[in-house]
């Protein structure tokens, strides 16, 4: 009955342009093929904004959680499962980044790994100096993130009409 309550689908699909249009009209054939490596070109500064923008978000969430003070001045709360988000996306990183090859952004998660080497994420919420230490690491690392955001071509939108004119 398990069985019976899941099923999966799948296809093959061609991403690119067709050999048989090189041998119909080879500027045809040329453009189109710039224009698909272009797409993904775009797809990749894409995945690599992405990648980047999601540290951020969580380094951004681990500075204000390890080193912010409420309005009554009492320290914000620290939750251990942050740093089980930190650690997902350190793990999942490994395969995300083969299609966006960020070397920068390599080298940021190694940082921030390294930062959370060997802590515990209990001992965060009573030890103040390890704590301070920790989110002083990320506090460090914060403004390196917002940069390579900051320095990342903008996404370009392609639109088709113009090349509805020249054919």
């Amino acid at each position: 009955e398990f069985g019976k309550s899941f099923s999966m689908e799948f296809a093959y699909i061609s991403y690119g342009v067709s050999e048989k249009l090189r041998e119909v009209n080879s500027e045809l054939y040329q453009r189109e093929l710039d224009k698909t490596k272009a797409k993904f070109a775009d797809a990749e500064q894409e995945a690599k904004r992405l990648l980047r923008e999601q540290l951020r978000d969580l380094v951004a969430g681990m500075v204000d959680k390890l080193t912010g003070v409420k309005e009554d001045g009492k320290r914000k709360t620290f939750k251990p499962s942050s740093v089980g988000k930190l650690n997902e996306f350190f793990e999942s990183f490994k395969s995300w980044n083969l299609a966006a090859d960020d070397s920068e952004l390599d080298s940021i998660v190694s940082q921030a790994k390294e930062l959370l080497s060997g802590v515990d994420p209990e001992s965060m919420k009573g030890e103040s100096a390890l704590r301070d230490s920790v989110g002083n690491g990320f506090a460090q690392i914060l403004p390196m993130l917002d940069t390579m955001i900051e320095t990342m071509p903008d996404r370009v939108f392609r639109g088709d009409a113009s090349d509805e004119d020249e054919e």
